[in-house]
């Protein structure tokens, strides 16, 4: 493919490298005293395991082409009769390391503690929403009977909508503060991660409205299956397809995506940002649908012991 196309698909993670061989390749190679070079081009917006494995790809073909030209030009010097010793010496000499490495990196990651804010912001973000959603379930619990299940379902979405933001305005905060990058700003990666955060919470909470409390051990399963499905940790090009699919439905695929354009630059966010809200969306419906076919608990007070009413809650 042409350089623009190339660079193109590697912008956007489709390709991991890009090899160039410059057009006088094999006349510096045919050139006594001139070296030639190979040059690749890697996107450190990704997993942190791609740029080493690229290197070492890279590395590999680099010795690969010097041993395949070493081997020739010997062979075509032993072809040559008689040669005086101090012009084999030199012959022998310009055949070694023939061929040099340049390496170009695009969307530069500065330091181990960029590369894993994806990783950190996915995990936080989640963990976070599903404890939450636990917290506020048993809040509905202690309150079924006197709070109708519409207004409990109100209220949950009322502190989801308040706490989305602020929680999120922290997490970028911390990002700025401890020195993270931010190629497409401060107000762009709060945004998106306000965006997230939403996406995780009705995620996490619709296993919880649906399963009650043993939603949570479908929300640790979904914690797991997030982190290796996502790219933050493992490439998603070294997944089997199963594993691959299965990302394309959980937000924290998205999330990773998003944050390494905002954070490294890239290519844009608008796939990561409807894929969050496609998810936000489902979750919410089940969320609703689930309610409305949930018998509603009334309390009734039964009798009186004095000065203090007992009741018990009932289902209609």
């Amino acid at each position: 493919m042409d350089q623009e196309e190339a660079q193109r698909q590697l912008d956007g993670r489709d390709i991991q490298m890009i090899v160039q061989i410059p057009e006088s390749f094999s006349q510096q190679v045919q050139t006594s005293g001139e070296k030639a070079s190979l040059i690749y081009t890697i996107n450190e917006s990704n997993a942190a395991s791609i740029k080493s494995i690229m290197q070492t790809v890279a590395t590999t073909i680099t010795e690969m082409v010097n041993q395949n030209i070493s081997t020739q030009g010997t062979q075509a010097v032993l072809e040559q009769l008689q040669m005086p010793s101090a012009q084999a010496t030199g012959t022998a000499q310009s055949l070694v390391g023939k061929v040099e490495s340049e390496m170009i990196y695009t969307h530069p990651v500065n330091g181990m503690n960029n590369q894993m804010v994806p990783l950190m912001l996915v995990l936080a973000s989640f963990v976070g929403s599903m404890i939450m959603g636990q917290n506020l379930h048993q809040s509905t619990l202690l309150l079924a009977g006197t709070l109708s299940k519409w207004n409990s379902f109100r209220a949950r979405l009322v502190i989801n909508f308040i706490s989305a933001p602020l929680i999120s305005f922290i997490g970028s905060v911390m990002v700025l503060v401890l020195g993270g990058q931010m190629e497409h700003g401060f107000l762009a990666l709060w945004m998106f991660q306000m965006l997230l955060i939403l996406a995780f919470m009705f995620f996490s909470q619709m296993f919880i409205n649906v399963l009650g409390m043993s939603g949570m051990i479908i929300n640790i399963v979904m914690m797991s299956l997030q982190l290796v499905t996502s790219g933050a940790m493992v490439p998603r090009l070294m997944l089997n397809t199963f594993y691959k699919w299965l990302g394309e439905f959980l937000p924290a695929t998205y999330g990773v995506q998003g944050i390494m354009a905002l954070q490294f630059g890239g290519p844009g966010i608008g796939s990561s940002v409807w894929g969050l809200i496609i998810i936000t969306v489902i979750c919410l419906l089940v969320s609703l649908l689930t309610v409305a076919l949930k018998k509603e608990k009334v309390a009734m007070v039964i009798h009186q012991e004095g000065n203090i009413p007992v009741s018990v809650a009932s289902q209609r």
